[in-house]
């Protein structure tokens, strides 16, 4: 899957290449990078053809006729064999990457796209990125491959000039094209629009990529590094081997004087009732309760 790298209008939402090209993931059986071809090398086509005079009955019954005694033949070589690599042709199977769909750029020539939902609502600033991007590919939604270039053809083929010839697909803008599309763009893409950003003081420049600039500007995500968070240097390395007493002295230091004074202030007053409060406890060997400390701080709140 693949992440819009933009997200204003998709909520940098993920794509299956399906997706993009407007097909339902699923619809499209998708074929495996070593899948073998289904036709046998060196085998004449020509031999498959009905032979002069058969009808169509006779004919369905010879293949049939044949297609038995070959499942028998198969059946007679291999009955006493046993196959142990189903298992593992099963493993390598789940394994198997699939080619790309076709009319869909080489997985390897592109780094990031932005989506035709995005496309669609800033098409006048993103068609300025035709200097830049790798490849385009109209979102089309159809049940299949075929049908999605069928549509394509009828759309473009509608497109007319004043004669009424019909005007050929690489010279129609996308300015023009009222196809949803996606934009792929290089690894190096945000170099390339920082450069132009910084190059918008320029008249040429400026009128070449005004709507795009402004675009960038308003979202400078688009061609700036995203900020890497680092944790502040931690200056209490050895804390967990410092005592109770060690620790306090360095928050204290940290604490201005002031604030410092009148903490001591309040510990050694507070310190004091405390005690005063346990002697006796302590005296006449009575256990103190919880109810009995709550109340003593309660009255040192009002009393405060």
């Amino acid at each position: 899957m693949f992440q819009c790298c933009f997200g204003d209008v998709c909520g940098e939402d993920w794509f299956h290449e399906e997706c993009i090209m407007g097909i339902k993931p699923g619809d499209v059986v998708r074929e495996k990078a070593n899948q073998k071809s289904s036709s046998t090398p060196g085998v004449n086509k020509l031999d498959s053809l009905t032979e002069t005079g058969l009808d169509a009955d006779e004919e369905n019954a010879k293949k049939k006729e044949k297609e038995k005694e070959k499942m028998k033949e198969n059946f007679d070589n291999s009955s006493n064999i046993i196959d142990v690599s189903d298992n593992e042709d099963d493993d390598e199977d789940e394994d198997e990457d699939v080619l790309p769909l076709p009319g869909f750029p080489i997985l390897e020539s592109f780094d990031s796209l932005v989506c035709w939902k995005c496309v669609n609502k800033y098409k006048s600033a993103l068609i300025e990125l035709k200097d830049i991007w790798v490849d385009t590919v109209y979102h089309v939604k159809a049940k299949n491959l075929e049908d999605r270039e069928l549509a394509i053809q009828k759309f473009l083929n509608l497109n007319d000039n004043e004669e009424g010839k019909i005007i050929k697909r690489q010279k129609l803008s996308l300015e023009d094209i009222n196809i949803p599309f996606t934009i792929f763009l290089p690894e190096d893409y945000k170099d390339k629009l920082q450069e132009i950003v910084n190059q918008s003081s320029n008249e040429s420049k400026n009128l070449k990529y005004s709507n795009l600039v402004k675009l960038l500007k308003r979202f400078p995500f688009l061609y700036l590094d995203d900020p890497v968070y680092e944790p502040p240097e931690d200056e209490d390395d050895d804390d967990d081997n410092s005592s109770i007493f060690d620790l306090g002295a360095k928050a204290l230091s940290k604490m201005p004087q002031e604030q410092v004074l009148e903490g001591v202030q309040a510990y050694e007053n507070i310190k004091s009732k405390l005690t005063s409060f346990l002697r006796p406890f302590a005296e006449q060997g009575n256990i103190v309760t919880e109810e009995e400390i709550r109340n003593f701080f309660s009255k040192q709140i009002k009393d405060k």
